[in-house]
């Protein structure tokens, strides 16, 4: 059966336009909310794009917000194939030709026009289609199978050449990193041993903490000063976790109390969920949602049932910023969370500051989108691709920031094969 069209928005793209699923649209055993789906002019469903997008998500589990932008890409393109005649074939002058148009466009300053760096993002998603179209068999098989199969039976098998989508227009990644190593697993240690070494119980419990949140999280200093008691509820709440009318009380810090509440967080947790979602406030004031792995949840409960209840004295429930200054009682700004890392790494002797800590993390997003798309499909792999979906989990503005860690990721990837299948004489 084909996906049921639910949604009346409707984004127009000249005659091509994009309708979404609706939200309980499911692809091969997979939730896929709102999933686009890309018409032509008569309504009916692109399919050649449908079957491309639907191996995006299924198969290299992209994001939604990567495959809505894929979608768009294609979307236009489409728009600009219904343009040409309908017997000529579709090969690298015809990208010319559109990425000529559009660079004019660029030129002459109008409204809506693609820069250089999204042009080569649009050429890579164009390219990356072609590749998924030409090597896949099924449109090639069949009476009248696909509406669009003569779209296929256009295209220059020339077009299955990757260097067709890799073009920079002059710009190029700038070297990142260079005076700044992500610590190794013991350097970290070491910064949390100090962080944890004040003798008042609630300072080194919160500053233990707050490195915690930036290592596991990935959380700037910004985000984890953001971390409001209120937030962290309304995850809770929305996860199903806690109740609407539930708070943090005083009464709640029990020990029965404290029991039903991690008891129900497990259940949560044995549903199948690997984390917790919340949403934070970054540099910018931009909102951003974030994945926190249960351990970390248990111990952040467990500090604002115990350490952080005795420094809020006031009040039945407990409100306000999660990290409590001892003299001022009110939150943590962004700068005070970065000096009480940053004095950390000084003590622990470890070059970096807490922004090194989320270069952990990030290393590790990174390597998971590397083996995750090296472990789907060889035709679907694309190293762009990686960098733009970590750049999403992460909050990063500019995916080629990332870079380095693309090429650590591909390095510790080839040794891990190397370690698990050793070549045979």
């Amino acid at each position: 059966a084909r996906p049921h069209c639910a949604d009346p928005m409707k984004a127009s793209l000249g005659r091509t336009r994009i309708v979404r699923a609706s939200e309980d649209f499911v692809l091969q055993k997979h939730r896929l909310p709102r999933f686009p789906l890309v018409l032509d002019p008569g309504g009916a469903l692109v399919e050649p794009i449908f079957d491309y997008l639907r191996a995006q998500a299924v198969q290299r589990h992209l994001a939604p917000g990567s495959i809505e932008d894929e979608a768009y890409i294609l979307c236009a393109w489409w728009d600009f194939v219904l343009g040409q005649p309908a017997t000529s074939s579709i090969s690298l002058d015809s990208i010319v030709s559109w990425t000529g148009t559009e660079l004019e466009r660029l030129r002459l300053g109008n409204p809506g026009a693609r820069t250089r760096r999204r042009l080569s993002r649009c050429l890579d998603v164009i390219s990356r289609f072609h590749r998924y179209l030409l090597q896949e068999h099924s449109y090639s098989q069949g009476h009248e199978e696909w509406r669009a199969a003569n779209y296929v039976a256009r295209l220059d098998a020339r077009l299955s050449d990757p260097s067709t989508g890799k073009v920079t227009f002059g710009y190029s990644a700038k070297a990142k990193n260079g005076g700044r190593p992500t610590p190794s697993d013991d350097a970290v240690e070491q910064v949390l041993d100090v962080l944890s070494s004040p003798d008042n119980p609630y300072l080194a419990a919160r500053n233990w903490l707050i490195a915690r949140w930036m290592r596991d999280v990935g959380l700037r200093r910004a985000g984890v000063a953001s971390l409001t008691i209120e937030r962290l509820r309304a995850s809770l709440v929305a996860e199903g976790i806690l109740a609407p009318n539930e708070h943090f009380t005083r009464a709640g810090t029990s020990s029965k109390s404290r029991t039903e509440m991690r008891g129900a967080v497990e259940r949560f947790r044995q549903s199948g969920r690997t984390f917790v979602t919340a949403e934070i406030i970054e540099k910018g004031g931009k909102t951003r949602e974030i994945k926190v792995p249960f351990q970390l949840l248990h111990q952040t409960l467990d500090f604002i049932w115990s350490e952080r209840a005795k420094v809020q004295s006031s009040g039945p429930v407990f409100h306000g910023y999660l990290w409590l200054s001892l003299k001022t009682k009110d939150g943590l700004t962004a700068k005070a969370v970065g000096d009480i890392v940053k004095d950390a790494f000084v003590v622990a002797d470890v070059r970096g500051s807490g922004h090194r800590l989320r270069a952990c993390f990030a290393e590790e997003v990174v390597f998971r989108l590397y083996a995750l798309a090296k472990g789907s499909s060889d035709i679907l792999f694309d190293d762009h691709q990686i960098l733009i979906d970590a750049a999403e989990e992460l909050g990063h503005s500019d995916w080629r920031s990332l870079r380095y860690y693309l090429n650590r990721a591909a390095r510790n990837y080839a040794a891990l094969n190397r370690a698990v299948r050793p070549a045979t004489s």
